[in-house]
């Protein structure tokens, strides 16, 4: 089955109100050239999983050892 078709990306938009504090400090940098560059990328749940970076599947369900019983995680009463 082929991946589905990645959703509009997630974008900032117009919404909600929100704050955040800043603060500014100093540093030295070692040499002219960073020793290496990074980028980071956001999207939705559905997006990654439509691009094949998160899995489709989740995390299994914990087992449950005696199914139809009245109270799970108790072993039945053989009487």
């Amino acid at each position: 089955m082929a991946p589905a078709s990645p959703a509009p990306r997630l974008g900032t938009g117009h919404g909600e109100r929100e704050g955040s504090w800043v603060g500014h400090t100093s540093f030295e940098r070692r040499g002219e050239r960073p020793d290496e560059l990074i980028r980071i990328r956001y999207d939705s749940r559905e997006n990654l999983i439509a691009m094949g970076i998160l899995p489709t599947t989740t995390v299994p369900p914990r087992p449950n050892p005696f199914p139809g019983a009245p109270h799970p995680g108790y072993a039945p009463d053989p009487y």
